[in-house]
């Protein structure tokens, strides 16, 4: 009700989350105990061990999520969120895909499109680095925890809800990260030539030999045709061909499920 809205003095915006939740509980009984009103914040019988990790918030157990679907496929692709207030525990292992981005440069404020965002955390080790970030995914869900992570951490990412199938990107990007994202896409080719036309340097591809695609269609992943090369040679060959006005010049390293990350730098001067 933001007619009783207050402003929260510094030990109480210093508090921890659970603290910060237990002083809303008791202000809110107190509040009802004094004006005869049936409590709205307060449950009857109060359990909060399922929506807390070690003091955090788990977002993975919040109402908005529990339903959320990506983590339900067959091949789980979430990444962990692991942050000072807030734990969403994914299936995929963030380390190893930010020790291969550590061994490239990026530029003060490049602006970087993180294609498939997710949770956003590779959004925020590019912001972190000081780049211009903008995080693209499909799942509206999926980017509410996204923008939530980027505010609690005092970062200032732009996180968008698009289908790069269906629909085409207004603004163009120094580098595009694409990360185990390609093999979701159920029109590839059209998607390709998107990214074509909105890279203007460079392209970070994360991607394995056989990969099986998962497309949200509003309400539920469908399986996509994906693909299966026979060696890393015919995967590299099948870039080329995707991506014709960019050359491949780093093999960058690998992450997990056995997937490389590939860095391919644009040589038409577009």
């Amino acid at each position: 009700d933001y007619a009783l809205a207050e402003e929260l003095d510094p030990a109480v915006r210093a508090l921890p989350a659970e603290a910060y939740l237990d002083w809303c509980f008791e202000r809110e009984a107190a509040r009802c105990r004094r004006e005869g009103e049936r409590p709205f914040l307060v449950p009857r019988e109060r359990s909060p061990d399922w929506i807390w990790e070690d003091g955090r918030l788990n977002l993975m157990a919040t109402q908005v999520f529990r339903t959320q679907r990506l983590a339900g496929v067959p091949e789980a692709s979430v990444q962990s969120l692991d942050l000072e207030r807030v734990v969403f525990a994914g299936a995929r292992d963030w380390e190893r895909q930010a020790v291969v981005l550590e061994g490239l440069a990026f530029g003060e404020r490049e602006s970087v499109l993180d294609l498939g965002c997710g949770l956003g955390v590779g959004s925020q080790f590019l912001a972190r680095k000081g780049c211009a970030v903008t995080g693209v995914d499909v799942e509206e869900r999926l980017l509410v925890a996204s923008r939530l992570a980027a505010n609690l951490a005092g970062l200032r990412i732009r996180y968008t809800c698009l289908d790069l199938d269906f629909q085409e990107m207004e603004a163009s990007f120094e580098t595009v990260l694409v990360f185990a994202t390609l093999h979701h896409f159920e029109y590839r080719e059209q998607v390709v030539e998107r990214l074509n036309r909105i890279c203007r340097r460079r392209l970070i591809l994360e991607c394995g030999l056989k990969e099986h695609g998962f497309k949200w269609h509003g309400r539920w992943y469908w399986r996509q045709r994906g693909w299966d090369f026979a060696s890393e040679a015919h995967l590299k060959t099948a870039l080329a061909d995707w991506f014709p006005a960019f050359r491949l010049t780093a093999d960058a390293g690998a992450t997990d499920h056995g997937r490389r990350v590939y860095v391919m730098e644009r040589t038409d001067g577009a």
